[in-house]
């Protein structure tokens, strides 16, 4: 005789439990978008921690052919020149009267400080360097838009084209020329 199965009564479903907040699409587009802004803030900020340390840490220039051209300005508007083998070149940062710092390679060129002082006066001068932070800041904040990273790129390729073009008031074109 055939043995008869004996079956449990089937068990009600469970009720479908909701996903927890931080699974649904939006929590996770905005965890994606804080990380992106995240990564990119903490890099400037770790920028202008660098900057500071090494601007800090850079012995002074005495050199009179660097000099020159900031003694020439009020004692208020003259930036801070040093000089510090953790930059690759030339570079001027700093709300006014703001830094430049100079390489010890470069700082040896004293027939090239006219055209390189120039320039990096100019870019303090026109507050270029404030313009770049506040684009770095909107770079985090949409950092997911290649659009906004194209205009950054132009930006400061734009700010060194107006120093070029502010530098040649000060100094000889043939000079700025050979300096480049």
């Amino acid at each position: 005789a055939p043995v008869a199965l004996l079956s449990a009564p089937a068990a009600p479903p469970l009720p479908a439990t909701p996903a927890p907040a931080w699974m649904t699409p939006g929590a996770i587009l905005g965890g994606l978008w804080l990380l992106g802004a995240a990564l990119i803030g903490a890099r400037l900020a770790l920028g202008l921690q660098t900057l500071t340390r090494w601007t800090r840490k850079a012995d002074p220039v005495t050199c009179p052919a660097w000099l020159g051209p900031i003694e020439e300005l009020p004692p208020a508007d003259r930036p801070n020149l040093v000089c510090s083998d953790r930059v690759a070149g030339p570079l001027s940062w700093g709300v006014a009267p703001g830094a430049i710092l100079i390489d010890p390679a470069t700082l040896t060129e004293r027939h090239a400080a006219p055209a390189i002082m120039a320039h990096e006066l100019a870019h303090l001068r026109r507050h270029d360097w404030i313009f770049l932070l506040i684009s770095r800041v909107v770079l985090a904040i949409f950092w997911f838009n290649p659009l906004v990273w194209r205009l950054h790129a132009v930006l400061r390729q734009r700010s060194e084209e107006a120093a070029d073009a502010a530098a040649l008031g000060f100094v000889d074109r043939a000079l700025y020329a050979r300096t480049l």
